[in-house]
């Protein structure tokens, strides 16, 4: 039986103003609480015909979390009623800026895993994310692990970024955070962020880059990290050459 992953995107809205984001900018609508029930239903339908026996549902935005805490309070009871949660595991993807003690509670209480972005320390992040970016980011994962949430990263790599990828996994290092790291692509509304789109082969290059330098620093004792990469190819690739060098440094030992 497959399993799927769908997403729910309750609004367009965010407070953030990331250099290269991929969405729409400006006023947008949000999600209805009719429009939601409709979706999930839908969702229940869909897992039906496809006899999936397990449904991974992300929440995306925009900021998810400008929906606000009924929203979520109703989306959670519309769960229960709607889809199967044995089956099911939910995820949000926010900067967190939104986010309050008593809305980490409701997502705590539902079992919901946490994503949020960051690209790397503060000066790096807040180059491609904005100013104050990265330090309001944190005030929201405070937040979260206060409630006893743990968050997960996307690092979104640009080719200014790339350059200092060293800096961004020893961040990530002392944080002793799961990380992935993402592409900057192309958006949807022109050529706005083109400029800090990476190309496939500095993309690959920067990956292959930071596993060398990740497993230098495993034989040494360092810290393990958790990583994620994007486009199957290089994950394969990355893998196929990951196995390779860590026969290689146990042999040196």
């Amino acid at each position: 039986m497959p399993s799927l992953n769908l997403m729910l995107v309750p609004s367009m809205k965010c407070p953030a103003s990331c250099e290269y984001c991929f969405s729409l900018r400006g006023s947008q609508p949000e999600m209805t609480s009719e429009t939601m029930r409709m979706a999930l239903r839908w969702f229940r339908q869909y897992m039906d015909e496809q006899r999936a026996d397990h449904l991974t549902l992300t929440v995306h935005g925009g900021e998810p979390l400008s929906a606000g805490y009924d929203f979520y309070d109703a989306l959670f009871r519309e769960i229960d009623r709607s889809l199967p949660r044995d089956k099911m595991t939910i995820t949000i993807q926010s900067n967190l800026w939104l986010l309050t003690d008593e809305l980490a509670r409701l997502l705590r209480e539902n079992r919901v895993s946490i994503g949020s972005s960051l690209d790397g320390p503060p000066a790096i992040c807040d180059a491609q994310r904005g100013q104050g970016y990265y330090e309001r980011t944190m005030e929201g994962v405070e937040i979260a692990e206060r409630n006893g949430l743990r968050v997960g990263f996307i690092c979104t790599l640009t080719p200014t970024s790339a350059s200092s990828h060293s800096q961004i996994v020893d961040h990530f290092a002392s944080m002793n955070a799961n990380v992935s790291l993402h592409p900057c692509v192309r958006g949807i509304q022109g050529s706005a962020n083109h400029h800090m789109v990476i190309s496939p082969e500095t993309y690959g290059k920067t990956l292959n880059d930071i596993l060398d330098e990740y497993l230098d620093t495993l034989v040494s004792g360092g810290p393990e990290i958790d990583f994620g990469i994007i486009t199957k190819n290089t994950v394969v690739f990355g893998e196929a050459k990951w196995k390779s060098q860590v026969k290689s440094s146990q042999g040196k030992r």
